[in-house]
C-alpha cells in the first residue's frame, strides 16, 4: 500500500455542493456497505480525487480492514517487480485477500497489458468474495485508452461520479486550511493574490509550501506580497501556460477539424464552420462553466445562440452521435492537459 498523508482526511476535504453526492457515498461505504461495486470516481486534476480516495482509506483503516490505497502506478510496479522476481504467488496473495482496494489514476494502466491481466483477475476475486473496489480517472470509463474491453465492463458495473473542480469560494477554505497545517500567515491581500494565481487545490498546495520553505529559509513568520509574488511568479508561470482557456479550446477544436480558429470565430454559415463553432460553445459552458453572455461575446452571437447550440451538442452526445461523439473524446483527450 502507498503510504496515506495524514491530512487527507474527509475533515479536510471541501466539497462544492455539486461533489456533496461523492462524498456522502464514500462516508456511507465506510459505515453501512453499499451495493455499488466498483465505486468509480473521475474528473480533471485538482479536483479532489486522490484526497477523497486517501479519505477513504483512512476511515476503513479505523475499521481494522485489510486496506491498499495505490496510485496505478505502484499497481503497475509491484506487478512488474513481481514477474521479475519470480513473487506472482506473493503478489497475488497480499492483492486478493484484501477487505478493500482503492486504485488512483486508472488511466495509467493504459498500453500496460500484463498489468491490466492482473487487475483484471484481481478484480474478479475481490468483487466475487463482496469486497470494496474504489477506483479514479481523469476521464469517465467510456473515455479510457487502450485498456481492454473486458475491464471497461467490469469499471461500469458499480456507480461512476464526476468530481469538479471547486469554485473561488471553496478553494478560499482549502487556501486557508492548508495555511493552518503549515502555520502561515496570510492576510486577506495575499489570500486574494494565492486565489487569483492559482486554480486548483494541488497548485495552491504547492504555492503555499513554497511560502512556507522560503518563510523558514528567512527566518520570518510571515512575507510582505512583494516577496510572495517573487517566489510564487515561477509557479504562476507554470500555472498560465498549463491553465485551460477558451484559446486554448477553440484552438484544439479547430485542429481536430482541420480549419483555423478565424473560421471557427468569424461569420460563415457554412456546415465545416458551424459545427465546430457549436461545438467549441459547449466545451467553454461545460469545461469552463462560462455564462452564455459571456460566450456569445467570444463568438459575436447573441446568448439565445449560444444556448441552442450547447443544447444541440449535448443532445448529440447523449444520443451518441458518432462523429461529435467522435470529436469530444479526441478533443478532450488534448484537453485533459490543462487544468
Amino acid at each position: 500500500s502507498d503510504p496515506l498523508e495524514t491530512y487527507l482526511t474527509f475533515a479536510f476535504f471541501i466539497a462544492s455542493e455539486k461533489n456533496l453526492m461523492s462524498v456522502k457515498l464514500l462516508k456511507e461505504t465506510v459505515d453501512k456497505g453499499t451495493s455499488f461495486n466498483p465505486i468509480f470516481l473521475y474528473g480533471p486534476k485538482g479536483s479532489g480525487k486522490t484526497h477523497l480516495l486517501q479519505a477513504t482509506a483512512h476511515k476503513f483503516k479505523e475499521k481494522n480492514l485489510n486496506v491498499f490505497y495505490v496510485n496505478a502506478k505502484s499497481f503497475t510496479n509491484h506487478v512488474v517487480d513481481a514477474i521479475r522476481n519470480g513473487n506472482m504467488q506473493d503478489f497475488r496473495k497480499a492483492y486478493r485477500n484484501l477487505d478493500v482496494l482503492i486504485i488512483d489514476d486508472i488511466q495509467i494502466f493504459s498500453k500496460k497489458f500484463a498489468t491490466q491481466e492482473e487487475i483484471f483477475h484481481t478484480f474478479n476475486t475481490l468483487h466475487s468474495n463482496n469486497k470494496t473496489i474504489i477506483l479514479s480517472s481523469n476521464v469517465p470509463v467510456n473515455m479510457l485508452d487502450d485498456i481492454e474491453p473486458r475491464l471497461i465492463s467490469r469499471f461500469e458495473w458499480g456507480i461512476s461520479l464526476f468530481l469538479e473542480k471547486l469554485e473561488k469560494k471553496e478553494l478560499k477554505i482549502v487556501l486557508n486550511n492548508q495555511a493552518s497545517i503549515l502555520n502561515l500567515q496570510l492576510n486577506p491581500q495575499i489570500e486574494k493574490y494565492i486565489i487569483d494565481n492559482f486554480k486548483s487545490i494541488i497548485s495552491i498546495k504547492k504555492a503555499l509550501k513554497t511560502l512556507a520553505l522560503n518563510e523558514h529559509l528567512e527566518n520570518q513568520k510571515s512575507l510582505e506580497l512583494h516577496k510572495i509574488k517573487k517566489y510564487l511568479s515561477p509557479l504562476i508561470e507554470q500555472e498560465n501556460e498549463k491553465t485551460l482557456s477558451q484559446d486554448i479550446i477553440i484552438n484544439e477544436v479547430s485542429i481536430y477539424f482541420g480549419i483555423t480558429s478565424k473560421d471557427i470565430l468569424g461569420r460563415s454559415q457554412t456546415k465545416e464552420s458551424t459545427l465546430p463553432r457549436q461545438f467549441s460553445m459547449y466545451l467553454c459552458r461545460e469545461l469552463l462553466k462560462m455564462p452564455y453572455m459571456k460566450i456569445g461575446k467570444i463568438f459575436t452571437r447573441d446568448h439565445s445562440t449560444v444556448m441552442t447550440s450547447v443544447k444541440t451538442i449535448k443532445r448529440d452526445l447523449e444520443t451518441k452521435n458518432a462523429d461529435i461523439y467522435s470529436a469530444f473524446m479526441e478533443v478532450t483527450k488534448k484537453l485533459n492537459n490543462f487544468s
